[in-house]
C-alpha cells in the first residue's frame, strides 16, 4: 500500500488515517487489488468489493455516487498481446491505481516521480498514465508494417514460405489491436462526459488530444488490415 498526498508537485507519504477525502488536498494512491475494501472505505464511504472491474474481459468504465472506476488493460507487446489489468479510482482531487502485481504498481509511480519525488502537475497525472502505458508506440506500429511488407516481397519474389498461416496470424493480432482499441476509445468517450464532475477542464483538455492520438492508431490498425487483405487477394494462390 502506497498513498501519497501531492504538494508543491512533490509526493509526502501519508496513511490512511490521516485521510481527508473530498477537500482541498490531493492524494495519489497504489494498492495492490486485496487491499482495495479498505482503500475504498476511506474514499467512497463502503466497501466495494471491484468484483465486477475485476473479473472484467474487457476496458471498462463505471459511474458511482461520486467517483468512477475504470477497468484499464496495458499492453504487453512483448508477450503476444498479452496485457496487464489496472483498475482505476477516480473521485475529487484522487486518483487510485490497484493492480494484481506489485511490480506493476511500481512501473506505474516511476512514470511520474522525477528527481527529488516530483510528479507532474495533479491534472496532468491521469492522461501521463494513458500516454505512457495505455496504447503502442509508433516504432510498433512501424515495425508490424514492415512485417506485411516483408511478407508481400517475398510472395512477389516466389520465395518458399507458409503463406496462409502469416495471412492468418497477422489478422489475428490486428483483430486483438483493432478490439483494444475500440475499448480505449469508448472508455475515454465515457470518461470525458465526466457526469461526477472529478475531472476539471484543463484535465478533460488533455484527454480531448489524447483521444484524438488513440483514434489516428486506431484508423492506422484499419489501413493494415485493409494491406494484409490486399496482400493475401494478389498472391492467393
Amino acid at each position: 500500500m502506497m498513498l501519497y498526498r501531492v504538494e508543491n508537485a512533490a509526493l509526502q507519504e501519508t496513511d490512511l488515517k490521516n485521510l481527508q477525502p473530498g477537500g482541498e488536498h490531493q492524494y495519489l494512491g497504489f494498492f495492490l487489488q486485496n487491499e482495495n475494501h479498505q482503500v475504498l472505505r476511506q474514499f467512497a464511504g463502503e466497501a466495494l468489493s471491484l468484483e465486477e472491474a475485476e473479473t472484467s474481459g474487457s476496458m471498462q468504465f463505471f459511474n458511482y455516487e461520486g467517483y468512477d472506476l475504470m477497468c484499464v488493460h496495458i499492453p504487453k507487446p512483448e508477450a503476444g498481446f498479452a496485457y496487464d489489468k489496472v483498475i482505476i479510482y477516480i473521485g475529487k482531487n484522487t486518483l487510485l491505481f490497484v493492480a494484481r502485481q506489485e511490480e506493476l504498481l511500481q512501473k506505474i509511480k516511476a512514470l511520474f516521480a522525477g528527481k527529488e519525488g516530483s510528479v507532474p502537475v495533479f491534472e496532468r497525472i491521469l492522461c501521463t498514465f494513458f500516454e505512457k502505458l495505455s496504447i503502442y508506440s509508433v516504432e510498433f506500429f512501424d515495425s508490424l508494417e514492415q512485417e506485411i511488407s516483408e511478407l508481400e516481397d517475398a510472395l512477389i519474389e516466389s520465395q518458399k514460405r507458409e503463406f496462409v498461416k502469416e495471412i492468418v496470424a497477422l489478422r489475428r493480432r490486428l483483430m486483438a489491436l483493432k478490439r483494444h482499441y475500440e475499448q480505449l476509445l469508448d472508455l475515454l468517450d465515457e470518461l470525458q462526459e465526466n457526469e461526477n464532475e472529478v475531472l476539471n477542464e484543463t484535465t478533460l483538455s488533455y484527454f480531448r488530444i489524447f483521444s484524438i492520438k488513440a483514434d489516428r492508431h486506431y484508423h492506422n490498425i484499419l489501413n493494415l488490415r485493409d494491406y494484409v487483405t490486399q496482400v493475401r487477394e494478389a498472391y492467393r494462390p
